[in-house]
């Protein structure tokens, strides 16, 4: 033909089995050929029995359509071939020996329906791999599980039922259809996903069982399997003991002569348990040990004798039936009231206690000692050190040391109390404050204190450059001038002449954090973190606009209720898939007032505080403006937001009141950070110390937990949580692991996990 324009395409339509099939497909195909068809016209439908034999879809058929405007339906290509048909097919066909029909049709739009029958007699295949989910509730005593497997099906994915069965146990019995529950058990469980990949979700109790599964196709093949799972206890025990025992050794003999050789007494772990802890993998077991000295679970009690005379610290371990443990710090005074250790050479102690000046016990502090023995140690939670089994009548030197931690306690609210130290509006009422606000070590406050406090607060400098994160002064020294530190040197070291024959209790020291002036930081992992009522809310007023990529847009950032406000801190967080951060624009905060660190990362800090002097008349105009480049589409509220992800977010107005940090956008809400949201800790990876923060949004019960890979809990803290920014400090001395490691911090109404890792 001259011209051939052809065009084929089908449609299906799913039907029902009428016989041993799984079901019908009746597939129904159009050819058209554009060169003659006229748009509108109905098609031809080619019949399924063009031969007439009484058995449709039998053999292929043919629609030959030839120049005259005649089409030949035949069972080849050839219209002129004989095909040997039957007379009587000849008569009803309308056909000759060589074709079956012809028809005068020359429109150029054929319709034939094929039929197509679908036969599966293949079971569905359900893979998975058993695993074990972690409980931490030592009251209901069960862990969130959510157990993922995969659905193999060959023909009719689309069409699957699926029951699910718990067979709680893991005994062989179905004790519940988890997808069709009417007594309230299990009502949280889930099934989710889509095929080829669902998960099992729920809360079990601790132990081993199994989810039954049932798949049945669209063909009426069914498979079964059986998923193993195990929920296993994960929270140690929290022991809570006694803060110190006296014990006076007893006279023992030792040879059988009716003589004392010797003073000793023996006690237990239990003596220093104040109450019983409740655990889902009970009964709890008890052991002791010196402090630095290796627990043992069968380690039940200790003996004591002459060598302990002094301040001994100890460690009383709690251990479930899961293998958790955890254990709390205490102290013995040991005694020799009755003389059982004799008068000859007795070895003594030189104890103490490091606090801060409000007597908060400060643990991790490195204490050294020198002179006729030699020694070092680690305060525990209750900052007592003791060194034992030293020769009375001898010099010994005790010096503590503790670096690292920079920013523990240290905010902009310091940068406005040290401001008005310097311009005298309010001074600091204490030495120990003064010290803590010379944060360079040039004997004096300056400015130069505030903007190397700054820097840290915005994460531009991680350490102090000439001064170590702790200071530490004797705490018997009178200073002669208080509100002149440095009118002498301050001992920062305790000299021991001629050592008693009784030792020393009360070789205290006051520690000092350096650049934390209002007394907040963290001192111990018993302290928790400290409440504070939020008395309001600080926003930033900000123009929300559509932001379309390739495009610039001035941010400017401005604060009805300014004057109001002594300082304020946060980060400031933007998306940086679809925002670049081209410039920042001076206004009443100034480029010192930022960190850009983390701008890479979409995260600016930064830290402001106004001068006491200015008598806190600032107008509401622009403090300062974000220059963006858009990389894409988008409103400007759902890409910019405050954060504490570096820098905490809080204000402080003139009152000395806390507020929360927001972002208020023309036309909707304040968006600020008050919602749960688990932090990457930082430095990562570390060694020595990491800050691991967190934001609550309500005061909350908060465990956090830290495991190896295999999921063994390496350290569990429990502490009361406030609304806002908290932040627990984690030592890699305390971690038994290097490499990659996990914490989750879990709260009443939420749970996150994050990676963190741990370098040699």
């Amino acid at each position: 033909m001259g011209c051939d324009l052809l065009a084929v395409n089908h449609t299906d339509e799913f039907f029902s089995a009428s016989g041993n099939e799984c079901y019908k497909i009746f597939r129904k195909w159009k050819v058209v050929n554009w060169c003659q068809y006229d748009g509108e016209s109905d098609p031809y439908v080619v019949g399924r029995d063009e031969d007439c034999d009484g058995q449709p879809g039998d053999e292929a058929v043919w629609v030959l359509h030839r120049p005259g405007g005649y089409t030949y339906i035949d069972r080849d290509n050839n219209e002129t071939e004989p095909n040997n048909v039957p007379l009587a097919f000849q008569n009803i066909c309308n056909g000759i020996d060589d074709f079956w029909r012809k028809v005068d049709y020359d429109g150029g739009f054929f319709q034939y329906t094929q039929l197509i029958k679908v036969y599966d007699n293949i079971d569905p295949e359900i893979a998975a791999t058993p695993q074990d989910f972690c409980s931490y509730d030592n009251v209901t005593c069960t862990g969130q599980v959510g157990l993922p497997f995969t659905i193999f099906e060959n023909c009719t994915p689309n069409d699957l039922t699926i029951k699910v069965f718990l067979d709680a146990g893991a005994n062989g019995t179905i004790d519940a259809n988890l997808l069709n529950l009417t007594d309230g058990l299990f009502d949280d469980f889930r099934l989710t996903g889509a095929y080829p990949n669902y998960q099992l979700n729920g809360r079990f109790p601790i132990g081993c069982h199994a989810f039954e599964v049932h798949v049945e196709d669209g063909c009426g093949n069914v498979n079964s399997e059986l998923l193993n799972f195990c929920v296993v206890d994960c929270k140690a025990p929290s022991p809570i003991c006694i803060n110190g025992l006296a014990i006076e050794l007893m006279p023992f003999d030792n040879n059988g002569d009716d003589i004392p050789d010797e003073g000793r007494m023996g006690i237990w772990a239990s003596d220093f348990i104040v109450s019983a802890s409740s655990d889902c993998t009970g009964p709890i077991k008890y052991s002791i040990n010196r402090s630095g000295d290796a627990p043992n679970v069968d380690s039940t009690g200790i003996m004591l004798t002459c060598a302990d005379t002094g301040t001994l610290v100890v460690e009383i371990w709690a251990y479930d039936g899961a293998g958790n443990s955890d254990f709390c710090e205490t102290y013995i005074l040991v005694q020799d009231n009755m003389n059982a250790c004799g008068a000859g050479p007795l070895a003594v102690g030189a104890a103490g206690a490091i606090a801060t000046e409000m007597n908060n016990a400060v643990e991790e502090v490195r204490v050294s000692l020198s002179g006729q023995a030699s020694a070092t140690m680690m305060t525990g939670s209750t900052g007592a050190y003791s060194f034992n089994d030293l020769l009375g009548g001898y010099d010994y030197s005790i010096t503590p040391s503790r670096n690292g931690d920079y920013l523990n306690g240290v905010s902009t609210f310091d940068l406005v109390l040290i401001s008005k130290h310097i311009l005298g509006v309010q001074p600091l009422n204490s030495p120990y404050k003064m010290i803590a606000a010379d944060v360079n070590n040039s004997k004096s406050i300056t400015t130069l204190d505030l903007i190397q406090l700054r820097k840290l607060i915005l994460s531009i400098d991680t350490q102090m450059s000439n001064n170590s994160s702790w200071r530490f002064v004797k705490r018997s020294y009178v200073f002669p001038r208080p509100n002149n530190p440095w009118f002498e040197v301050f001992p920062e070291i305790i000299n021991i002449n001629n050592l008693p024959g009784t030792g020393i209790s009360n070789a205290d020291f006051v520690a000092v954090k350096i650049g934390d002036v209002n007394l907040d930081a963290q001192t111990n992992s018993l302290a928790g973190v400290e409440g504070r009522t939020v008395a309001g809310t600080f926003a930033f007023n900000v123009e929300d606009v559509e932001v379309k990529a390739g495009n610039e847009y001035t941010v400017s950032f401005s604060a009805a209720d300014i004057a109001s406000i002594e300082g304020y801190q946060a980060t400031l967080t933007f998306d940086n898939q679809a925002l670049e951060l081209v410039d920042i624009i001076e206004g009443e905060v100034k480029e010192e007032n930022f960190g850009l660190v983390y701008a890479n990362e979409g995260l600016i800090t930064t830290s402001w505080n106004q001068l006491p002097d200015s008598g806190f008349r600032l107008p509401a105009s622009t403090m300062f403006s974000l220059v963006f480049r858009a990389t894409a589409n988008g409103q400007l509220s759902e890409l910019l937001s405050v954060g504490s992800h570096v820098t905490k977010a809080e204000a402080y107005n003139t009152n000395g009141e806390f507020l929360d940090v927001a972002i208020r956008f023309s036309g909707s809400e304040l968006a600020q950070g008050d919602k749960f949201e688990l932090y990457q800790n930082t430095p990562n990876p570390f060694n020595g110390e990491t800050v691991i923060g967190f934001n609550l949004p309500v005061d909350d019960k908060v465990t956090i937990t830290i495991s190896d890979v295999t999921g063994k809990v390496l350290k569990l803290v429990r502490m009361d949580g406030v609304r806002g920014y908290n932040n627990l400090v984690a030592r890699s001395n305390e971690l038994p692991a290097a490499g990659i490691l996990y914490y989750t911090v879990e709260t009443t109404s939420y749970t996150a996990t994050r990676k963190m890792i741990i370098i040699e």
